[in-house]
């Protein structure tokens, strides 16, 4: 695809959606010659609203191994993360899937490209990363078991060499949507929700009618997050008490990307709405474990973790402006 195209494409994008600001530059554009950039399929037309790389063979990730010029067992990794509901290999393809952030940054975590970490005052070295890891939320009254999908799941050792696993939840986009949640199982989190009455209360938030909104008028707050890490949280509280995990100390947390650089996209300052209200959240969901597992109760950020990683590769820095 000649860079002039796409250029035009990402801008018609952008008056659509503000996030594709990100990718509107030459040095973005230049990653993509002599490949298609799409509008993504949606339904029975194209999304003005998102473009997609467009691949033959979506469950073969050579496109993307070429285009971001990665290295080291990126097959494995990439074959994790499209487990799902059958769709995930043509959604990762978008170009602001969070899958794809979180693949991208995280795929090559090794014992030789290990990611140093402070982790409530402890340096953490972790050299392993897992994708779409399950947990067992619970079955509800009919019976269906329900599971929590972690985005990322990273191994490590602290300095004295104990076993640590960093749960982590990817939000690239996603918290720029304000709204609330509704069709909560009762069956599967009511008890939860109870216990965490006064948190919510302290966040502005209630859960009414398996419906989690603001307390007062329109919810304008990303409260699906919210719904997502207490679905983590149960499933790993779960799996604990059952003695999975039970030779390491165990952290739950996020990772947000940060439009600080683009403020076009993030006028509203849903990121700094979304990180208070998870931190309230975090604190709330501490009070209800045990010390062997413990709620990370700052969000990371992309440009945060990966500032000092001098593993990441060249063209997914230049891809996410890390």
């Amino acid at each position: 695809m000649k860079n002039e195209e796409l250029k035009d494409l990402i801008k018609e994008t952008i008056k659509e959606n503000a996030v594709y600001e990100i990718f509107n530059n030459d040095e973005i554009c230049k990653l993509f010659d002599n490949r298609t950039i799409t509008r993504t399929p949606w339904r029975d037309r194209y999304s003005q609203r998102s473009l997609s790389i467009e691949c033959a063979d979506t469950k073969d990730p050579k496109d993307l191994i070429e285009i971001f010029a990665l290295n080291g067992d990126f097959n494995k990794k990439f074959n994790e993360a499209i487990k799902g509901d059958g769709q995930e290999h043509k959604r990762i393809r978008t170009l602001h899937s969070s899958a794809l952030l979180c693949l991208l940054c995280f795929y090559g975590i090794s014992k030789e490209k290990p990611l140093e970490l402070e982790l409530d005052n402890r340096k953490v070295t972790f050299s392993n990363s897992r994708f779409e890891v399950k947990n067992e939320v619970g079955k509800d009254k009919d019976g269906k078991s329900h599971c929590s999908n972690i985005d990322v799941v990273l191994c490590g050792v602290d300095n004295s060499g104990k076993k640590v696993i960093l749960f982590l939840e990817s939000k690239f986009s996603e918290y720029l949507k304000w709204g609330k949640y509704t069709d909560i199982s009762d069956d599967l989190y009511g008890t939860t929700y109870k216990q965490l009455e006064s948190t919510f209360a302290d966040m502005e938030l209630a859960y009414n009618n398996r419906t989690l909104c603001s307390a007062k008028r329109y919810t304008r707050h990303y409260a699906g997050g919210i719904k997502q890490m207490i679905s983590h949280f149960i499933g790993l509280k779960k799996e604990i008490e059952k003695g999975k995990y039970s030779d390491a100390d165990i952290y739950l947390g996020t990772i947000l990307y940060d439009f600080e650089k683009f403020p076009t996209v993030d006028k509203d300052k849903r990121f700094e709405d979304y990180t208070k209200l998870y931190g309230k959240l975090a604190k709330g969901l501490n009070t209800l474990t045990e010390s062997k597992f413990k709620v990370i109760e700052n969000c990371f950020t992309y440009q945060e973790l990966f500032k000092g990683y001098r593993h990441l590769d060249k063209n997914v820095k230049i891809f996410y402006s890390l």
